[in-house]
């Protein structure tokens, strides 16, 4: 289970906003060899900076790890997500950063 807080900033209509998003997800890794797979599914949690809305939606993720040293890992991913109510894909972001296990 993955889970990490991520603050944004969006324009909106000339307006600034900004959200967090609290991802709750299930991950798996296959572990095998130094290029290692990733898929992570579950439900993100967003809330608004501005105002008390929280909106739920459905996130699906896929990614590569390389394993750099013994607990060190490049990490990307490509993350989506969908707002189970409306049948609707709401956004999708790509990310590069640092994995370390401990």
């Amino acid at each position: 289970m993955i889970t990490y807080l991520i603050q944004n900033k969006c324009l909106w209509e000339v307006k600034e906003n900004g959200y967090f998003k609290i991802p709750i997800q299930l991950q798996y890794i296959y572990r095998t060899y130094k290029i290692q797979p990733k898929l992570s599914a579950g439900y993100n949690l967003f809330s608004s900076a501005s105002e008390m809305i929280v909106l739920y939606t459905i996130g699906i993720n896929a990614g590569v790890d390389y394993k750099i040293a013994n607990n060190l890992y490049l990490s990307s991913a490509f993350n989506s997500d969908f707002a189970p109510f409306f049948s609707e894909f709401l956004s999708y972001s790509a990310t590069v950063g640092l994995r370390i296990d401990l």
